[in-house]
């Protein structure tokens, strides 16, 4: 029977290729002393990468600096680095790996740059570029597998793109240079290509292709498996491993090591019959049929067939009589396995201390970041009852505990962050305030923030979720030193939004709706602030919601020109209308913002109030008065800024021609502490007589010509049908124009409303001497304005 093949199974693949990859492919070597490069090499193997580092710097010393056994040196400095670079980026945090890496990448490659920099005429430099993509690769490979588990996905997706399709370029770059230094060392008529033989030439052509095809394999990781982005990274994969295939000979030993990425690539395309049928070749080929590196691949085909229980005994098999053998593929391959029989990831859990006494810390920080990939994907490949997240959630908080215990701080809250999205309602939110703590203590509060609130919305049901959101806005709220004010505000922002909307009736919700519109109004966003407060009321529709809609509208119509206000205002009753038409409770709830902001109330269908038995007789009182002519208000027990938005609706009402004007005019005449102006205003709109104009203008003759008193001052007069009216305000437009600049804008717009005021007031003759005379001292350049001056001009 032919083996289903699943995503489940392409993922199990997925998961240890990286690592097997850096068992299959040596770096590049040439003519070396192969003592000293098995020395360097069991120090590396044995994780004592600073003593490998020594013995490389040693080693090349004892050779002219000049010499291409210097240089060789220098490259496998390079390389050994890279196995320390790239064990440095398992430590720091995911968001900072674009830029961890971009370091570490520099530290590995320093000494081949420097050397090439100082010899530029180096006649074996494509031998050193050779070692530094051979050192980049390195590192890259595990940027991949440290970026699966990243909460940083997209960017560091990004980054190792560029990074790859870098490392792509320039190996096909040099194997071009290799191969055509290859044709000139053959060439018996010409001289040898720059002292080095063709074989070497040759073996270095190779070896750049078969890392091209490392490279296509690295590609295919920076997708989730089943995507088409994975697919056709794949199959790119296997179209180089069949090109590099067919360009060498049988003969040729690194041909071992291109079946074996073929075969790679053809599990990972989902090709397992392809893959089983090109692994028995490479096996009969083989000297060893029993070694480690082709048991592994055999039980990783099984793996990825679902013959979990095949590759189990093939793996115990190797185990029961190798147990003094250490192969890190085999560890790694049983690690799999583990995963793969056992979806909790208990299993797979123990078998973590095993990798580390047998690799080190460095691979069991490998293993650890692979049961996090895999048990990060597991809820979307098959269901998972409760008590397998459990165990899931349980074995990643224990390592996440043994690292808090062991005091490294960023590994805990990493892992428990992990277990928090693997698990679900109270045990989620319980290691999410965990991981908290721990980032908290490693100086990254950021990160604390992020885990809080992703895990809170995840699980915005469960019980203590809300108050996880709130604790991530706090932290949020505080400055970061490496991070920009800015961003850091824009996170804060875009949290609070999260919070109103996803509890927008929790009892504390209220506090942070309101924290968002003063940071709306702090940052003069007035707009954002009424908008937002007006997308709350529609979630949360009660009183409260509507209090802040209330005076989040007031504040922003009430700076806004007469057009733009009319404008906002009618964009909020058709909206509160609507919600009050389709719940007719809600009109109760609308009703203060129809009375104090609505410039048309009668918009919203309600009966006339009686304010005898009401919640807010001033609301009633107030909506009676603008939409009947009728009612008394009383201000007893109302707040400064209700009275203050009050006053604002119904002066608003008078000047845009209300039908009650005396009514409304006797009511603001008996409004405690009114200011003259506030006064002055009433007596005009009471009666139009002059001496009621005299007051308004002596008020406003006492303010700064600019004044938003004098503004209101001269639109009031102007609308007024009183002749004198006109003609004052005619006068204080003169008045604005001496403070403005002779011939601008703003001056000009002043004379003009000012010989306009005085031909409404049935002074023509004046008018027109006015106009005349403007266009003669002072003629505009724009063709518009004089002909809003000659509209006035006398005849000639």
């Amino acid at each position: 029977m032919k083996p289903s093949f699943t995503l489940s199974s392409l993922r199990t693949w997925s998961l240890i290729g990286l690592l097997f990859l850096q068992a299959d492919l040596p770096a590049i070597e040439r003519e070396t002393d192969r003592l000293n490069e098995d020395v360097v090499n069991s120090l590396v193997k044995a994780g004592r990468l600073d003593d490998a580092i020594w013995f490389c710097e040693r080693v090349g010393k004892q050779s002219p600096v000049t010499s291409v056994s210097h240089a060789r040196w220098i490259g496998k400095l390079a390389i050994v680095r890279s196995e320390k670079e790239a064990a440095s980026l398992y430590e720091g945090r995911s968001s900072e790996l674009a830029e961890r890496l971009k370091q570490s990448l520099e530290n590995a490659t320093a000494s081949i740059d420097e050397f090439l920099k100082a010899n530029p005429d180096f006649k074996a430099a494509e031998f050193l570029t050779a070692d530094k993509i051979t050192a980049s690769y390195r590192i890259l490979r595990v940027a991949m597998i440290v970026a699966s588990v990243s909460s940083q996905s997209e960017t560091n997706t990004a980054t190792l793109l560029r990074q790859v399709s870098q490392l792509q370029r320039a190996c096909v770059t040099l194997e071009k240079l290799a191969n055509d230094n290859w044709a000139i060392a053959n060439d018996a008529t010409r001289q040898e290509a720059r002292g080095i033989s063709a074989d070497q030439w040759e073996r270095l052509g190779r070896e750049l292709s078969i890392r091209q095809v490392a490279l296509a394999i690295l590609q295919t990781e920076l997708f989730p498996p089943g995507t088409p982005d994975y697919a056709s990274a794949a199959a790119n994969a296997v179209t180089a491993a069949v090109s590099a295939l067919e360009r060498l000979p049988d003969d040729a030993p690194i041909k071992v090591t291109a079946r074996k990425l073929h075969v790679d690539a053809l599990l990972r395309s989902g090709d397992i019959e392809g893959a089983r049928r090109n692994f028995l070749q490479l096996k009969d080929l083989s000297d060893d049929q029993a070694s480690p590196a082709l048991l592994a691949l055999d039980a990783k085909i099984k793996l990825a067939g679902n013959e979990v229980s095949q590759a189990k005994r093939l793996i115990e098999s190797f185990y029961s009589r190798q147990s003094n053998v250490t192969s890190l593929e085999m560890d790694f391959v049983k690690l799999d396995m583990l995963l793969e029989e056992d979806s909790s990831g208990q299993s797979a859990g123990h078998w973590l201390r095993h990798i580390e006494e047998r690799g080190g810390a460095f691979a069991r920080r490998r293993a650890e970041t692979i049961i996090v990939r895999r048990l990060k994907g597991l809820d979307s490949e098959r269901p998972t009852d409760s008590t397998e997240q459990t165990k899931s959630a349980s074995i990643l908080a224990a390592q996440g505990e043994d690292w808090l215990r062991k005091g490294d701080f960023d590994k805990a809250a990493q892992l428990l962050r992990n277990a928090a999205e693997v698990a679900n309602g109270a045990e989620a939110i319980q290691l999410a305030a965990k991981s908290a703590a721990a980032a908290i203590k490693d100086g990254d509060s950021r990160h604390a923030a992020e885990t809080l609130r992703a895990i809170a919305l995840d699980n915005s049901e469960g019980s203590g979720a809300f108050d996880l959101a709130a604790q991530a806005a706090l932290l949020l709220s505080k400055p970061v030193s490496n991070v920009d004010d800015a961003v850091r505000v824009t996170e804060l922002e875009t949290l609070l939004q999260e919070i109103s909307q996803t509890w927008p009736g929790a009892d504390q919700t209220p506090a942070i709706a309101s924290w968002l519109c003063n940071i709306y109004k702090q940052s003069g966003r007035d707009r954002d602030a009424a908008e937002f407060a007006l997308q709350w009321f529609t979630l949360r529709k009660d009183a409260t919601s509507s209090n802040l809609v209330e005076s989040m509208w007031f504040e922003l119509v009430k700076g806004l020109p007469n057009e733009q206000s009319k404008s906002a205002l009618k964009s909020l009753s058709q909206a509160t209308c609507e919600i009050a038409a389709e719940n007719p409770q809600l009109v109760s709830t609308v009703l203060p913002l129809a009375a104090l902001l609505f410039d048309n109330p009668e918009q919203l269908n309600v009966e006339t109030t009686d304010n005898s038995d009401s919640t807010d007789p001033l609301v009633d009182a107030i909506w009676n008065l603008r939409t009947l002519g009728q009612g008394h208000l009383e201000f007893t027990d109302v707040t400064e800024s209700r009275l203050q938005r009050a006053r604002w609706r119904l002066e608003r009402d008078l000047s845009t021609g209300s039908t009650f004007v005396r009514a409304i005019a006797k009511q603001l005449q008996r409004w405690p502490n009114a200011t003259p102006w506030q006064r002055a205003k009433v007596e005009f709109w009471l009666s139009e007589d002059q001496a009621s104009i005299n007051s308004i203008a002596k008020i406003v003759m006492t303010t700064g010509v600019n004044s938003v008193a004098v503004e209101e001052a001269m639109r009031l007069l102007s609308q007024s049908e009183n002749p004198f009216a006109k003609k004052t305000a005619a006068q204080l437009a003169d008045r604005v124009a001496t403070s403005l600049p002779l011939r601008s804008e703003r001056w000009y717009e002043a004379k003009i409303n000012a010989i306009k005021w005085i031909y409404e007031s049935g002074d023509v003759q004046e008018a027109g001497k006015r106009a005349s005379f403007l266009m003669l001292v002072h003629p505009p350049d724009d063709e518009r304005v004089g002909e809003q001056v000659q509209r006035y001009r006398e005849p000639q």
